[in-house]
């Protein structure tokens, strides 16, 4: 739940998985940035107030700092990244989250970016639903090929 300690470490193993000369595709898990609310999970919503008010201050913007240091990375690491992140919403509310993911190509272009379609179980607790437009595949030539990404439990749904 530290967003500034979770890009730092992000942006590290970009490079890493650059230098080693093993990788083409970095892909990081399901919100990665800032980390996985489970909470909701385990005790009633309104014990979880103030962890979903730290959440909600730690998520991020598509355009924001944290994803231009993403793309930037990649482009200067000459490498792809997937990766998850807790969006809120720009300009709307600050209390409204998607679980998203973004793909970056090796330039540091944005290739696809997804929201979770609709999230599962006590997730709706946290976040919205998505909008559908993330739901493609994208050519990363002979690199790294046609990729796509479904977040979790898109990978059960048949709309997905």
């Amino acid at each position: 739940m530290n967003t500034r300690a979770t890009l730092s470490k992000t942006l590290s193993l970009i490079r890493e998985a650059s230098h080693s000369g093993k990788a083409d595709l970095v892909v990081f898990p399901e919100t990665h940035i800032p980390g996985f609310p489970l909470w909701p999970a385990l005790s009633a919503p309104i014990d979880n107030h103030s962890l979903f008010s730290l959440l909600a201050s730690q998520s991020i913007s598509i355009n924001g700092p944290e994803i231009a240091a993403i793309k930037h990375s990649c482009a200067e690491n000459n490498i792809w990244c997937h990766v998850g992140f807790n969006e809120r919403a720009e300009g709307v509310s600050v209390g409204l989250l998607w679980n998203s993911a973004v793909l970056v190509d090796d330039r540091g272009v944005v290739r696809c970016h997804s929201r979770k379609l609709v999230p599962t179980f006590w997730e709706k607790l946290v976040w919205a639903n998505g909008d559908g437009r993330g739901l493609r595949v994208v050519d990363g030539g002979s690199r790294v090929g046609r990729v796509g990404g479904l977040i979790c439990g898109e990978n059960t749904n048949p709309l997905g």
